[in-house]
């Protein structure tokens, strides 16, 4: 884009920097950059109309503080610049302080909506949606495609960072439709990405668990085919945090999900002991399922152990096995691999977890009361929050801006990302 000239409607003091757009082009191309341009232009001498109707947020020689309510005293006028569709509105704003706690506030800001930074509105919104979903360095390009001007990776990720900030004050809540008397599921599972967090060993790559949890309920799963099924409705979090902190944050997402009025409460998960000690302590009353996925691959390392890497006889083995499983014949698969132990001493850590988590596989039970044994949908979803984002070639996070994104790709991929944004449209006055 090439510079232009400043325009702005006379003694509203609102103007704007009309840049010029794509020139060069021919035929279809060229059509459509000259429509493009015309519309862009009406759009910023529209803006620049519309704001200036809302005067200059003058309220008189004092307002109340926001902050403190005391009085607070109008100092006078500073400009602010908004970016618009790659041009610049430049806004003169009158603005007051507080002898008090020193709080300075523009009452124009507030009426329009305004938040930090020169992003604003809809293209505050574009820009977070893209750092939610193209890696930063491929932001100039993405930019300049789709929004008509090129930004820069590190202004994306500004953007993301601020939003996320505003989404943890917004006390924004996906909800799930009500329905008397429902199955409500929980999965849990942790997700490991790479940071640039100290190593705290030798062993240590800089890896931290994304702990995440994903709630729906069973009337909002529908078939799609045999082998999969849809959830329509979910609450979704994830965050780089301690046990004790993420507990805060299930806790959080089963009272969102209306848990208190569910007819009954299961919790999928692997077979990962910080979850099921979580587990116990907020919910005494759910019904614990153990993955089952997660049980078959112990089946088949123990096969492995058992006959050694390759052989025939591992396959008809574990099938018996997973067989006896779907039985609510734990015991008989726990007494199986107990007669192999002196053979094989690697079998003791399966031995164990078979045993520790006999209770939670109970699984022709399950299926007798129509219970999904399956985590696959945490799974699926852990993989589309870290491994499509935020696993890419040379990719190392500090945890604040990877917490961040988790954030705004949680809200994404629960499809609440437009709720978020019109109750953000709602708030300005």
């Amino acid at each position: 884009m090439g510079r232009g000239e400043k325009m702005g409607t006379e003694g509203l003091k609102v103007t704007f920097e009309a840049l010029r757009g794509r020139q060069g082009s021919k035929g279809i191309f060229g059509i459509e950059d000259e429509a493009d341009e015309v519309a862009r232009q009406a759009k910023l001498r529209r803006m620049a109309e519309r704001i200036a109707e809302y005067g200059r947020g003058y309220e008189g020689g004092r307002r109340r503080c926001p902050r403190c309510g005391r009085w607070q005293k109008y100092k006078g006028e500073m400009a602010r610049e908004i970016e618009e569709d790659g041009s610049t509105l430049t806004v003169q704003r009158a603005y007051y302080v507080c002898p008090a706690c020193g709080q300075t506030s523009y009452p124009l800001d507030e009426k329009l909506g305004l938040v930090e930074g020169k992003e604003q509105g809809r293209v505050r919104e574009k820009l977070a949606l893209l750092a939610v979903l193209v890696p930063y360095h491929q932001a100039p390009q993405v930019c300049q495609t789709l929004l008509g001007s090129a930004r820069d990776g590190t202004t994306v990720r500004r953007v993301a960072l601020r939003e996320a900030q505003h989404l943890a004050a917004s006390g924004h809540r996906q909800l799930l439709p009500p329905r008397e008397r429902d199955r409500l599921y929980l999965q849990v599972d942790g997700h490991r990405c790479p940071t640039r967090e100290p190593r705290q060993s030798a062993d240590d790559q800089g890896y931290r668990e994304a702990k995440a949890v994903l709630a729906f309920s069973a009337h909002e799963v529908a078939e799609v085919s045999k082998e999969r099924h849809e959830i329509l409705h979910k609450i979704l979090r994830a965050q780089i945090t301690d046990s004790e902190a993420f507990q805060d944050i299930v806790y959080a997402v089963y009272q969102q999900a209306g848990g208190a009025q569910a007819a009954e409460v299961l919790v999928l998960a692997d077979g990962a002991h910080w979850i099921w000690t979580m587990v116990t302590d907020l919910f005494p009353q759910a019904i614990q399922i153990l993955d089952f996925s997660h049980a078959k691959h112990y089946l088949w390392e123990a096969g492995k152990l058992i006959y050694g890497e390759g052989s025939a006889f591992v396959a008809p083995w574990v099938k018996e096995r997973e067989t006896l499983l779907l039985e609510d014949k734990v015991e008989h698969v726990i007494g199986h691999l107990q007669q192999f132990l002196d053979l094989r001493p690697e079998l003791a850590p399966i031995l164990h977890y078979f045993r520790h988590n006999a209770g939670r596989m109970r699984y022709g039970t399950y299926r007798q009361h129509g219970y999904f044994i399956g985590s696959g949908a945490i799974e699926s979803a852990g993989k589309q929050l870290t491994a499509a984002r935020i696993k890419g070639p040379g990719m190392r996070w500090n945890v604040t801006d990877l917490n961040a994104l988790l954030a705004l790709r949680c809200i994404f991929l629960e499809h609440s990302w437009p709720a978020y944004w019109n109750a953000r449209a709602r708030l300005a006055a």
